[in-house]
């Protein structure tokens, strides 16, 4: 199996057998890195300019649509890559950094779960006692 060097392009690196390392939990902390920032979208402001142009101004709900898609999209990776380094920061190793991640994600479900809970009983009192 061909091994990635430093001049193996981007787009090679994404679709080869590196890509599943950000789901994998033992690879090294670095290589997640790598794999989630070569995953931000970039809006191709210039084309949807000549298609908003060409369409009359309709393109531009399109062009809204898309530009907010990939900012969603790249607050998401951001908000990943920020954990990682602020882990990696305080000394941890990578499989304390995976723990610790985790850890964080499994609290915040907890906390959405309670937060549905609450709005459900709110709802269902609503309606149960009008």
């Amino acid at each position: 199996m061909n091994t990635p060097t430093d001049d193996t392009p981007i787009d090679t690196l994404v679709s080869s057998p590196l890509a599943h390392l950000a789901l994998d939990r033992d690879a090294p902390m670095n290589e997640k890195l790598f794999v989630l920032t070569t995953q931000k979208k970039k809006t191709n402001h210039i084309l949807h300019v000549i298609m908003t142009v060409l369409t009359g101004g309709l393109w531009l709900i399109v062009w809204l649509v898309v530009a907010s898609s990939n900012q969603g999209h790249n607050k998401k990776l951001d908000k990943q890559i920020n954990q990682i380094m602020h882990y990696k920061a305080q000394g941890l190793n990578d499989t304390d950094t995976y723990k610790q991640i985790k850890s964080d994600q499994l609290n915040s479900d907890v906390l959405q779960g309670r937060v549905m809970f609450v709005i459900l009983v709110v709802v269902f009192l609503y309606f149960y006692l009008r």
